[in-house]
């Protein structure tokens, strides 16, 4: 009764500890993949938006959203699946971060973000991606380590197994010895044997001899003890190749993520499947959508005899292809068939040809030979593994279809730019000063005053007007004039933010947008441009300085437009002309 009680409680162990390992396993595979789906979403909204770009219809646009939709589904279930592990939270925290940006830069292209009539299309949204892949590649790195650490602390609990093992083997030897003071030698007999099974971990010689044991109570017992040892067994066996193929299938995901380049990616793939002895030889076929022609895109192990093109409408490669039926091949029967690798010459047991399909779509064939008959977890291995490959392939031909696309997008915004640009220029520009006219601030202060509302920044304005400008007019021309209004633009330029927006706003009259600038801020830039026009040198004028008046505002919570920003400022500049001019005044 000790003994069975002892053994039961082991087993329990056993499949306790086999149930949370298989758990931490299942999690960070089902990690892994949806980290890739992740990927592949994201690039394909990228690729409809750009679509959208080219044909902006409403067939287009749902397209894109539904993309959208798909990309924070995703997320979803990838927050859901790191549920209670805060590293992981916290790492896609800054992965969502990454993909809220990408998908506003997005929308907001989408929203047709033009300037006047040509298209602006950003680099951020190509820079936001390359780090948006950067950081998941990264999470499925710290994934395989994760992995790692399962696999290590498997192998610990196993020490620790053969460790209660050996405990109950001391027990046991001492019962052997009570029981052969106590008892006869048939007694002993099966308890010497189960001893030896221990300490020998299950010679076969012992294990057969425990099963020829008798029908009474021990002979029972020995058989329970043989059954038991056997499933544990077992049991270990099918967790050890189960972390294998979960560890190998994880670094051949991120060997996959590795690169945006289709056969580097495969490659690195098929070379960490290789590591298994018993596959040495693999080839993927992938149909050229321009021959239709079957072509080796990768192999591994393989010399150079291997036949790189196939047609899809003979052989076994093109028989799977066509039927989209995996195809097992027994050649082990055929006498003198031998395979020369260029690196070893095998002879093959087994040829495993798998379909290689996303959704409806088979886009090639997955090519093994093995040198030992494949068990059932090999050949559903090899089916996960063939949809992986899918995935990375689609998503090789959405990258390739994006960058093309990016390219005719660029070309076509160029093209339109050389022709439209002198145009544009003049219809947002004042012919004189070069400055920016009255058409164009309406329009962008609509954009300025809704960031600033949105974010709560300030938005400050001056206003300004040349003193006694008209009688520079009377006294020496309206050329001279021209050249008084010509300088004064060059110091406004000269004396602004590239954020600031300067305008020609009408006759003598200038003004200046300040964003994210406060009342006192925008009044020191005032004056410090009073002094610079104040010093100003015209030949011209013959030596004579000219002087301008500035009034300033500040965008106010309830203000929602230019109008009452500018009105403001106006009576500030009314008021500095009244108290003698050349001064700010601020309102």
């Amino acid at each position: 009764m000790t003994i069975t009680i002892g053994n039961f409680g082991i087993l329990l162990l056993a499949e306790n500890h086999s149930g949370a390992l298989k758990n931490h396993l299942l999690q960070s595979h089902q990690v892994i993949k949806e980290s890739e789906h992740l990927l592949g979403y994201m690039q394909r909204a990228e690729l409809e938006q750009f679509r959208l770009q080219l044909v902006p219809d409403a067939q287009q646009k749902n397209s894109f959203m539904v993309d959208v939709q798909e990309v924070f589904g995703s997320f979803t279930r990838l927050q859901t699946l790191v549920e209670g592990n805060a590293v992981q939270q916290a790492e896609l925290k800054r992965v969502f971060a990454l993909i809220k940006k990408m998908v506003s830069g997005l929308e907001q292209m989408n929203q047709g973000n033009r300037q006047g009539e040509t298209l602006v299309v950003s680099e951020q949204g190509r820079m936001i991606m390359d780090k948006f892949r950067a950081e998941l590649k990264q999470f499925i790195l710290k994934e395989e380590i994760s992995l790692r650490g399962y696999e290590s602390t498997f192998e610990d609990s196993q020490r620790n197994l053969r460790l209660l093992f050996v405990l109950e083997a001391i027990v046991l030897s001492l019962l052997v010895i009570v029981a052969t003071l106590l008892t006869r030698g048939s007694l002993v007999r099966p308890l010497v044997l189960m001893r030896k099974v221990i300490s020998n971990e299950g010679e076969v010689n012992n294990l057969d001899a425990l099963t020829a044991m008798g029908n009474d109570e021990v002979g029972g017992l020995a058989k329970a003890f043989h059954e038991m040892y056997q499933d544990m067994t077992q049991r270990t066996e099918a967790l050890h190749t189960q972390a294998r193929f979960e560890q190998t299938f994880s670094k051949i995901a991120v060997a996959c993520a590795s690169s945006n380049i289709l056969t580097t990616a495969l490659h690195k793939a098929l070379v960490v499947h290789s590591s298994n002895p018993s596959s040495p030889l693999s080839a993927i076929y992938v149909q050229d959508e321009n021959s239709d022609q079957l072509h080796c895109l990768v192999s591994v192990g393989t010399s150079d005899a291997l036949e790189r093109e196939l047609s899809p409408d003979s052989g076994m490669v093109g028989e799977v292809f066509r039927s989209g039926q995996r195809a097992t091949l027994n050649i082990e029967s055929i006498k003198g068939f031998q395979v020369n690798t260029g690196v070893v010459q095998f002879q093959p047991h087994t040829v495993v040809l798998q379909p290689i399909q996303h959704g409806e779509r088979t886009l090639g064939v997955f090519v093994l030979a093995y040198t030992t008959p494949p068990a059932v977890h090999d050949l559903n291995y090899i089916s996960n593994l063939a949809n992986h490959f899918g995935v990375t392939i689609v998503n090789s031909e959405q990258y390739s279809k994006l960058q093309l696309l990016t390219e005719e997008l660029e070309k076509s915004r160029n093209e339109a730019a050389s022709e439209r640009d002198e145009a544009l220029l003049e219809s947002i520009t004042d012919p004189l000063t070069g400055l920016y006219n009255r058409r164009y601030m309406l329009l962008e202060s609509e954009m300025l005053i809704a960031i600033t509302t949105r974010y709560n920044y300030s938005l400050s304005l001056l206003i300004m007007d040349i003193d006694f400008f008209k009688s520079i007019n009377d006294t020496w021309g309206h050329t001279v004039g021209d050249d008084v209004l010509k300088a004064l633009a060059v110091a406004l330029k000269q004396q602004s933010r590239e954020s600031d927006l300067v305008v020609r706003y009408g006759g003598e009259e200038f003004i200046s947008i300040l964003p994210q600038a406060t009342m006192d801020e925008a009044e020191e830039v005032a004056e410090k441009l009073r002094k610079t026009v104040e010093a100003l040198i015209i030949p011209e004028l013959g030596g004579k300085h000219i002087t301008i008046s500035l009034g300033v505002s500040t965008l106010e919570p309830e203000e929602k437009d230019i109008e009452a920003l500018i009105a403001r400022a106006d009576q500030a500049l009314y008021q500095a002309k009244e108290s003698g001019r050349n001064r700010v005044c601020r309102s």
